[in-house]
């Protein structure tokens, strides 16, 4: 079961990160787009430092079962995740 969860939220990270690489390329000349490039290119790879680091301590998680350590790196993917979509957002209006 443990691997089912893992791979289901490896899963989710991967579709959102498809999604905004999607988006990114072919959005370009949509409102401000290339104006919030290199932010978003940021926020992408932090995006990806962050999901590397939950994915981490999940699998610490089911080795001690210490659950305060996941609470804690899921919120930091979850607001990462809202920086990107309130990037999206800014870029998107004219």
């Amino acid at each position: 079961q443990y691997f089912r969860i893992y791979r289901d939220i490896a899963s989710a990270i991967k579709e959102l990160l498809d999604a905004v690489n999607e988006v990114f390329k072919n959005c370009q000349t949509v409102g401000k787009m290339q104006q919030y490039k290199k932010v978003l290119e940021h926020n992408k790879k932090e995006f990806v430092k962050y999901s590397k680091s939950f994915s981490d301590t999940l699998k610490q998680y089911f080795k001690d079962g210490k659950a305060d350590a996941v609470y804690v790196s899921a919120n930091r993917l979850i607001n990462q995740t809202n920086n990107i979509l309130y990037t999206f957002k800014l870029a998107g209006s004219t």
